[in-house]
């Protein structure tokens, strides 16, 4: 199971990968975890990385302005 993080709210919800392909919804997070199913799935490795990023690079506040970005590295060898 992985976290969604909702941008309305302060709150996350749980959604494994069935769902963001049941839906064809999910951000980054959701959407990086199948897609390394699917490769793992097929034999090929992958990984996700993840990077810290301001929310409003334009405007300074006090609080938690920071979110997270994600993505899918995949391993490729061409012999």
């Amino acid at each position: 199971l992985i976290m969604v993080h909702k941008p309305s709210n302060s709150h996350s919800i749980v959604a494994p990968p069935s769902f963001t392909l049941a839906t064809g919804k999910g951000h980054c997070n959701p959407q990086a975890t199948l897609i390394i199913a699917m490769f793992h799935a097929a034999g090929i490795e992958a990984r996700r990385r993840v990077i810290t990023i301001r929310l409003n690079p334009l405007i300074f506040t006090s609080g938690n302005d920071r979110g997270f970005h994600s993505w899918t590295e995949v391993r490729y060898s061409n012999s």
